[in-house]
């Protein structure tokens, strides 16, 4: 399986290639103004489950709750399918770069976890696209209907009860926080069931894995930086974040730059937060 880094210039000489999916993770109303020729539109918000009550309605809302969706309760096949998605095609994700949260990171790790063979992040997003003066279209674009098969690949993904099993014994992973540092120390968000982070924690900022020009990806080199010195000992890794977006870019930029792959907690912290029997560290910054 291959995941890497697309600029646009290498993307660009792919349009109109049959065995290259395009798929554009933005907002409905940015896709429609304006997105790279070919592209279709999926929102990582739509493949997520429903949670459970009892919780706070705000949970219920798109986007506020981040656990993927059972893939064949969510239909996932069928609805791949129908928005012409093909698994076995160069699948090239994009957004509009660090501005969308990791909206693309989300998808192309869905996409991984799911079985698809190849799948890349276009560095810079849709940003980089104009900036480079390639051609765009507008609407709604109609593709034809894709093929995708799933063939889960569970050494992407961690859940809750793999990491309660696990909780107090050496077997925990090393969780690496992509949030801010504000959330880190429990200082956002009121909606969250609990404010704070998952003992043991380090923190990687999703913001920091950017240029200054908040598009483009930092080096290989500078990425190593970030890392926290107990990462080169650990047993194993996984990321979270609040609802496994953030997350989920972070660990295939990860996997791009060293050849590791890291496990996505998806529930993250308001799923962790949500169950009052599971110990939430808050205060210092520390990373």
């Amino acid at each position: 399986m291959a995941i890497s880094i697309l600029s646009v210039e290498e993307l660009y000489p792919l349009l109109g290639n049959d065995e290259v999916t395009i798929v554009d993770c933005r907002a409905i109303d940015a896709y429609e103004e304006a997105h790279i020729p070919g592209a279709v539109r999926l929102a990582w918000e739509d493949w997520c489950e429903t949670p459970k009550p009892p919780i706070k309605q705000i949970l219920t809302s798109p986007g506020y709750w981040g656990a993927l969706d059972d893939p064949e309760r969510g239909q996932f096949r069928k609805r791949l399918e129908e928005l012409g998605v093909v698994r076995d095609s160069h699948i090239v994700v994009y957004s509009s770069a660090r501005a969308s949260k990791g909206r693309d990171g989300r998808i192309a790790w869905m996409f991984a976890y799911l079985g698809a063979p190849h799948v890349s992040i276009l560095n810079g997003g849709f940003p980089a696209w104009l900036d480079a003066e390639l051609p765009f279209e507008q609407g709604v674009k109609q593709s034809p209907r894709g093929s995708f098969e799933i063939s889960l690949q569970p050494e992407r993904r961690c859940v809750t009860s793999d990491l309660v099993v696990k909780l107090n014994t050496d077997e925990f992973p090393l969780l690496i926080d992509t949030r801010s540092p504000k959330e880190f120390a429990g200082g956002l968000f009121w909606y969250q069931p609990r404010t704070g982070r998952i003992p043991g924690s380090r923190l990687l900022p999703f913001d920091a894995v950017f240029q200054p020009d908040g598009k483009h990806f930092v080096s290989a080199q500078e990425y190593a930086t970030l890392l926290p010195d107990s990462f080169a000992s650990a047993k194993s890794v996984a990321t979270y974040c609040e609802v496994g977006v953030r997350a989920a870019t972070v660990a295939l930029l990860h996997e791009v730059y060293t050849g590791q792959v890291l496990r996505v907690y998806d529930g993250s912290m308001i799923e962790w937060s949500i169950d009052s029997r599971l110990p939430v560290e808050r205060g210092s910054e520390r990373s």
